[in-house]
């Protein structure tokens, strides 16, 4: 013959299969005829064994690879590709790529795709196909063939990653928001303090009229009700004094039936789900109380036509495998608070705002935009974390998870300790060192304590009180003191040092803002009374009453 002639020889070795082609052409000479036969060997092996490779690496890698044609129709695709369209290989050839991406990423496919350059990074949202209850983002990276004219296509799922992103973001802003609310709580604190000494010493005046009497009383209410706001933005920025003792979850619930029955009202009806044998927790009742009564009273909101609410308690054990599906999870045993609803349900852009403090969907003056806030805030500090279901139309689920505690006993950290129950008697004729920056505040307390019969030196910080004490230390027999003070010495510092010239001082702190962890501890395991702001004079005297009068 005259013309070439290719074929493809395979053969064993002690290294494995061997790939060779063979090429024979004859010489021709001046006539066209041949003259002899040139033979070439060429060794195909590692192309081969590429090849190979290549094919096996597109069948089995999770990330979807495609081929397309100049208008995005998909020539080729891998079986991951094929998976996730849910289309079969033949239809899935009649189909282009853009079908499968959300409509609002598809506009900036098309454009990215069809430039000559390889694309990096382009994040699209799938749609359609085994995505449709699973939303998925995917990564592109795009090799355009310029001699075929064909795009070679990669696609990795990086829904994961995208989650956990904003659930950072999510969690760095609520923390960046919790901060920002303790320091207003505390600068509130200190007013209200102020506002409500104020009042009572007002309101102690007998000359007063009856008029002028009731508008205290209703500025005493509205003061009130200013402080409990705050104590709302103090536990959303997990900033709040807690007395933790072991608790029995059941207990807390029913305890809560019968008000929760008159605060929902007849059209709702409550249903309680205790679980059998259940685990103490290590939690602040009260505070537990609130999380029910905040989400009871969000159930009921959405249900104004009536509905069930359903409060249930079950002990649960997270694996490792559990937890790492959920970043707040942890492994061990928990007491798990649910409370569900049959009410009108949320989006999922209303999920995602949910616990952000002043976000409501209630009407102007129907809601602070506190209640899940503070709910957040609170499981948060019994080192707890909240999952949420819930569907437009089908009501909503709230799930609590409380660490289990095997302790039988836990030493109180509420501050006050036994030196902060009520006494009868309120006055005295001791010495106090008040210490406080807050002008308004030291003036009002100084002036409830001198009213009890207690002699006050005043004190606006640490450096001061130090000062004076060089004068006044042998006859003061308190330090009453604020716990955050300019100077740099903060209250414990100063009680730290005043105690080492007198060491049976006396010593209460007080501060707008909780104690941390740390100082917690501390105070659990001192004489050391906490006060927080704000306190109204009859528990200022108890207190203070209270700590002059213990033994030790």
């Amino acid at each position: 013959t005259r013309q070439p002639y290719v074929f493809h020889i395979t053969s064993k070795n002690d290294s494995g299969e061997v790939h060779f082609s063979i090429i024979k052409f004859p010489v021709l000479d001046a006539a066209g005829e041949a003259q002899a036969i040139c033979t070439m060997r060429i060794d195909m092996t590692e192309q081969r064994r590429a090849e190979r490779d290549r094919n096996q690496f597109f069948a089995l890698a999770p990330d979807l690879f495609c081929v397309l044609d100049a208008d995005g129709r998909i020539v080729r695709a891998n079986p991951a590709f094929v998976k996730m369209t849910d289309c079969g290989a033949e239809e899935l050839r009649e189909r282009t790529i853009y079908e499968f991406l959300n409509p609002e990423d598809a506009g900036e496919a098309r454009k990215r795709f069809a430039t000559p350059e390889p694309t990096r990074d382009l994040e699209t949202r799938w749609q359609g196909g085994n995505a449709i209850a699973i939303p998925r983002v995917f990564s592109w990276t795009t090799f355009p063939d310029r001699d075929s004219g064909l795009l070679y296509v990669s696609g990795r799922d990086i829904s994961e990653r995208k989650r956990m992103e904003e659930q950072l973001r999510q969690s760095q802003k609520m923390e960046a928001v919790g901060q920002l609310a303790g320091g207003v709580a505390h600068d509130f604190n200190n007013i209200l303090t102020a506002i409500i000494l104020g009042l009572e010493m007002l309101e102690g005046n007998p000359a007063l009229t009856a008029e002028i009497r009731d508008s205290i009383s209703e500025l005493e209410t509205q003061a009130q009700r200013a402080a409990t706001l705050t104590r709302q933005l103090l536990m959303f920025g997990s900033r709040s004094m807690m007395t933790l003792s072991p608790t029995r979850i059941n207990h807390v619930v029913e305890r809560l039936m019968k008000m929760l029955q008159r605060l929902l009202g007849e059209q709702i009806f409550i249903r309680f789900r205790g679980g059998k044998n259940l685990p103490l927790i290590k939690a602040d009742s009260g505070m537990i109380e609130q999380v029910i009564v905040n989400l009871a009273v969000n159930a009921r909101d959405a249900m104004p036509k009536g509905g069930y609410l359903t409060v249930s308690t079950e002990a649960v054990e997270i694996s490792a495998e559990e937890a790492a599906l959920h970043p707040d999870r942890r492994p061990g045993r928990y007491v798990r608070l649910s409370v569900g609803d049959t009410g009108c349900g949320m989006d999922n852009p209303t999920l995602e705002q949910i616990f952000e403090p002043f976000f409501t969907t209630k009407e102007i003056g129907k809601g602070s935009g506190l209640g899940l806030a503070t709910v957040y805030g609170i499981v948060k500090q019994h080192r707890g974390w909240i999952e949420v279901e819930s569907e437009v139309g089908k009501g909503s689920v709230f799930w609590i998870w409380l660490p289990a505690s095997e302790e039988k006993s836990e030493a109180l950290l509420q501050g006050g300790g036994e030196g902060g129950a009520i006494h009868r008697l309120h006055g005295g004729n001791e010495t106090i060192l008040l210490v406080e920056d807050e002008d308004a505040v030291r003036r009002e307390v100084a002036r409830c304590l001198r009213a009890s019969g207690y002699r006050v030196i005043e004190a606006a910080h640490g450096n001061e009180a130090v000062s004076l004490w060089s004068e006044y230390g042998e006859t003061i027999d308190l330090l009453f003191t604020d716990m955050i003070m300019p100077g740099g010495i903060t209250g414990l510092d100063l009680a730290e040092e005043l105690r080492r010239k007198k060491p049976d001082l006396k010593v209460i702190v007080s501060s707008g803002y909780s104690l941390d962890m740390v100082t917690r501890n501390m105070l659990a395991n001192t004489d050391i009374v906490y006060l927080a702001k704000p306190y109204q004079a009859h528990i200022l005297g108890s207190v203070v009453r209270g700590c002059l009068d213990r033994k030790g």
